[in-house]
Protein backbone atom coordinates (compact mmCIF):
# COMPACT_ATOMS: atom_id res chain seq x y z
CA UNK A 1 0.00 0.00 0.00
CA UNK A 2 2.57 2.18 0.76
CA UNK A 3 4.52 1.70 -2.00
CA UNK A 4 1.65 2.36 -4.25
CA UNK A 5 0.87 5.76 -2.54
CA UNK A 6 5.11 6.53 -3.40
CA UNK A 7 4.41 5.41 -7.01
CA UNK A 8 1.81 7.85 -7.24
CA UNK A 9 3.25 10.65 -5.88
CA UNK A 10 5.98 10.14 -8.60
CA UNK A 11 3.59 9.62 -11.79
CA UNK A 12 1.24 12.78 -10.68
CA UNK A 13 4.01 15.42 -11.00
CA UNK A 14 5.77 13.64 -14.00
CA UNK A 15 2.40 13.28 -15.97
CA UNK A 16 1.81 17.30 -14.91
CA UNK A 17 5.85 17.91 -16.26
CA UNK A 18 4.17 15.88 -19.30
CA UNK A 19 0.97 17.59 -20.33
CA UNK A 20 3.35 20.80 -19.68
CA UNK A 21 6.23 19.85 -22.21
CA UNK A 22 3.32 18.68 -24.61
CA UNK A 23 1.31 22.06 -24.17
CA UNK A 24 4.58 24.25 -24.72
CA UNK A 25 4.79 24.22 -28.07
CA UNK A 26 1.44 24.98 -29.06
CA UNK A 27 1.81 28.29 -27.04
CA UNK A 28 4.69 29.03 -28.65
CA UNK A 29 2.94 28.65 -31.81
CA UNK A 30 0.34 31.03 -30.60
CA UNK A 31 -0.62 33.91 -32.23
CA UNK A 32 -0.20 37.22 -30.76
CA UNK A 33 -1.05 40.66 -31.86
CA UNK A 34 2.09 42.94 -33.16
CA UNK A 35 0.46 45.66 -34.23
CA UNK A 36 -1.90 47.79 -36.31
CA UNK A 37 -2.19 49.14 -39.99
CA UNK A 38 -4.59 51.59 -41.85
CA UNK A 39 -4.56 50.25 -45.84
CA UNK A 40 -6.17 51.02 -48.92
CA UNK A 41 -9.47 49.34 -50.62
CA UNK A 42 -7.80 47.00 -52.43
CA UNK A 43 -4.69 45.92 -50.28
CA UNK A 44 -7.83 45.02 -47.85
CA UNK A 45 -9.57 42.92 -50.29
CA UNK A 46 -6.51 41.09 -51.27
CA UNK A 47 -5.52 40.56 -47.69
CA UNK A 48 -9.13 39.19 -46.67
CA UNK A 49 -9.60 36.96 -49.61
CA UNK A 50 -6.30 35.03 -48.97
CA UNK A 51 -6.83 34.15 -45.46
CA UNK A 52 -5.01 37.13 -44.05
CA UNK A 53 -1.73 36.62 -45.83
CA UNK A 54 -0.26 39.84 -46.07
CA UNK A 55 0.57 41.97 -49.24
CA UNK A 56 3.33 45.10 -49.64
CA UNK A 57 2.48 47.14 -52.73
CA UNK A 58 4.31 49.95 -54.29
CA UNK A 59 3.47 52.60 -52.22
CA UNK A 60 3.14 56.46 -53.13
CA UNK A 61 4.18 57.62 -49.70
CA UNK A 62 7.80 57.79 -48.35
CA UNK A 63 8.80 54.57 -46.98
CA UNK A 64 11.64 55.72 -44.19
CA UNK A 65 12.37 52.27 -43.25
CA UNK A 66 12.27 50.41 -46.35
CA UNK A 67 10.07 48.21 -48.15
CA UNK A 68 7.74 45.92 -46.33
CA UNK A 69 4.58 46.61 -44.35
CA UNK A 70 4.37 49.37 -41.70
CA UNK A 71 2.89 49.04 -38.26
CA UNK A 72 1.85 51.00 -34.92
CA UNK A 73 1.76 49.66 -31.76
CA UNK A 74 -0.94 52.31 -31.16
CA UNK A 75 -5.03 51.08 -32.45
CA UNK A 76 -5.19 54.79 -32.33
CA UNK A 77 -2.14 56.00 -34.03
CA UNK A 78 -3.36 56.58 -37.70
CA UNK A 79 -6.29 57.96 -39.13
CA UNK A 80 -5.69 57.03 -42.84
CA UNK A 81 -7.59 58.52 -45.57
CA UNK A 82 -10.55 58.72 -47.10
CA UNK A 83 -12.05 54.60 -47.69
CA UNK A 84 -9.05 53.67 -45.88
CA UNK A 85 -9.14 49.49 -43.88
CA UNK A 86 -8.44 49.37 -40.63
CA UNK A 87 -6.52 46.07 -40.30
CA UNK A 88 -4.66 44.32 -37.14
CA UNK A 89 -1.60 41.83 -37.45
CA UNK A 90 -0.70 38.98 -35.90
CA UNK A 91 2.13 36.85 -36.06
CA UNK A 92 3.34 33.69 -34.33
CA UNK A 93 4.52 34.45 -30.78
CA UNK A 94 7.95 32.12 -31.24
CA UNK A 95 8.34 33.37 -34.69
CA UNK A 96 8.02 37.03 -33.33
CA UNK A 97 10.21 36.55 -30.51
CA UNK A 98 12.91 35.29 -32.77
CA UNK A 99 13.60 37.72 -34.82
CA UNK A 100 16.00 40.55 -33.92
CA UNK A 101 14.35 44.28 -33.29
CA UNK A 102 16.52 47.31 -33.61
CA UNK A 103 16.00 51.33 -34.16
CA UNK A 104 16.69 52.96 -37.37
CA UNK A 105 17.95 56.27 -36.30
CA UNK A 106 17.07 59.50 -38.36
CA UNK A 107 20.07 59.97 -40.37
CA UNK A 108 19.07 56.16 -42.05
CA UNK A 109 15.58 57.37 -42.85
CA UNK A 110 14.59 57.23 -46.59
CA UNK A 111 18.27 56.07 -47.43
CA UNK A 112 18.75 52.68 -50.11
CA UNK A 113 18.07 49.66 -48.58
CA UNK A 114 21.67 48.69 -48.80
CA UNK A 115 22.87 51.60 -46.93
CA UNK A 116 19.93 50.37 -44.00
CA UNK A 117 21.27 46.92 -44.09
CA UNK A 118 24.58 47.97 -43.53
CA UNK A 119 23.90 50.18 -40.87
CA UNK A 120 22.30 47.39 -38.70
CA UNK A 121 25.41 44.93 -39.46
CA UNK A 122 27.83 47.18 -38.69
CA UNK A 123 26.38 49.11 -35.12
CA UNK A 124 23.53 47.07 -33.96
CA UNK A 125 24.38 43.54 -33.75
CA UNK A 126 21.85 41.81 -35.17
CA UNK A 127 22.15 37.88 -36.29
CA UNK A 128 20.38 38.51 -39.45
CA UNK A 129 19.86 42.30 -41.04
CA UNK A 130 17.61 41.53 -43.56
CA UNK A 131 15.16 39.66 -41.02
CA UNK A 132 15.24 42.48 -38.44
CA UNK A 133 12.25 44.20 -37.15
CA UNK A 134 13.10 47.65 -37.72
CA UNK A 135 11.59 50.42 -35.46
CA UNK A 136 11.69 54.30 -35.64
CA UNK A 137 10.06 57.43 -34.71
CA UNK A 138 6.38 58.74 -36.81
CA UNK A 139 7.63 62.26 -38.07
CA UNK A 140 4.91 64.08 -37.59
CA UNK A 141 2.43 61.81 -35.94
CA UNK A 142 3.17 62.87 -32.30
CA UNK A 143 6.07 61.27 -33.03
CA UNK A 144 4.96 57.53 -32.00
CA UNK A 145 6.66 54.32 -33.00
CA UNK A 146 6.05 52.20 -35.99
CA UNK A 147 7.52 48.82 -37.28
CA UNK A 148 8.74 47.79 -40.40
CA UNK A 149 8.67 43.91 -41.17
CA UNK A 150 10.81 43.58 -43.69
CA UNK A 151 9.23 42.22 -47.28
CA UNK A 152 11.65 39.14 -47.35
CA UNK A 153 9.50 38.01 -43.79
CA UNK A 154 6.39 38.27 -44.82
CA UNK A 155 7.76 37.12 -48.96
CA UNK A 156 9.52 33.73 -46.93
CA UNK A 157 6.31 33.71 -44.13
CA UNK A 158 8.92 33.85 -41.29
CA UNK A 159 6.53 34.67 -38.81
CA UNK A 160 3.09 33.47 -39.33
CA UNK A 161 1.80 36.61 -40.00
CA UNK A 162 -2.12 37.26 -40.47
CA UNK A 163 -4.45 40.40 -40.60
CA UNK A 164 -7.85 40.73 -40.50
CA UNK A 165 -9.45 44.40 -41.89
CA UNK A 166 -12.22 46.50 -41.29
CA UNK A 167 -13.74 48.72 -43.08
CA UNK A 168 -13.76 51.50 -39.76
CA UNK A 169 -11.59 51.35 -36.76
CA UNK A 170 -14.88 50.95 -34.63
CA UNK A 171 -14.70 47.27 -36.63
CA UNK A 172 -11.29 46.64 -35.93
CA UNK A 173 -11.19 47.63 -32.40
CA UNK A 174 -14.66 45.16 -31.26
CA UNK A 175 -11.96 42.33 -32.49
CA UNK A 176 -8.96 44.25 -30.44
CA UNK A 177 -7.49 47.59 -29.44
CA UNK A 178 -5.12 46.66 -27.31
CA UNK A 179 -1.86 49.12 -27.23
CA UNK A 180 1.27 46.76 -27.70
CA UNK A 181 4.69 47.18 -25.63
CA UNK A 182 7.36 47.58 -28.13
CA UNK A 183 9.37 49.50 -25.89
CA UNK A 184 11.62 46.56 -23.90
CA UNK A 185 14.90 45.37 -23.38
CA UNK A 186 14.67 43.24 -27.01
CA UNK A 187 14.70 46.78 -28.98
CA UNK A 188 18.55 47.11 -30.48
CA UNK A 189 20.04 50.00 -31.45
CA UNK A 190 19.72 53.98 -31.14
CA UNK A 191 16.17 55.50 -30.96
CA UNK A 192 17.61 58.86 -31.39
CA UNK A 193 16.00 61.92 -29.81
CA UNK A 194 11.64 62.15 -29.69
CA UNK A 195 10.97 65.27 -31.46
CA UNK A 196 7.66 67.46 -31.35
CA UNK A 197 5.20 67.04 -34.62
CA UNK A 198 5.93 69.28 -37.33
CA UNK A 199 3.49 67.88 -39.68
CA UNK A 200 0.41 65.39 -40.34
CA UNK A 201 1.40 62.22 -40.87
CA UNK A 202 -0.54 59.82 -43.23
CA UNK A 203 -0.33 56.07 -43.64
CA UNK A 204 2.21 54.63 -45.74
CA UNK A 205 -0.92 52.50 -47.57
CA UNK A 206 -4.07 54.54 -47.30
Amino acid sequence: MLRSKSISAILLPLSFLISVAQAWPQFLSKPITIGYATVTPDVAERINQQDGKLYVRRSFYEKPLGDGFYLVNDPLTWEGVHNSWYCAITAKKSAYKRLDKTFVPRTYWNQPESAIVDYLRSTTWVTNAETALRFSWIEGNNWALQMLIPKIVIEEDLMGLRAKCFQSRQERNQLTEEFIKWDDASLKGDRGPRHPPDRPSRSYWG
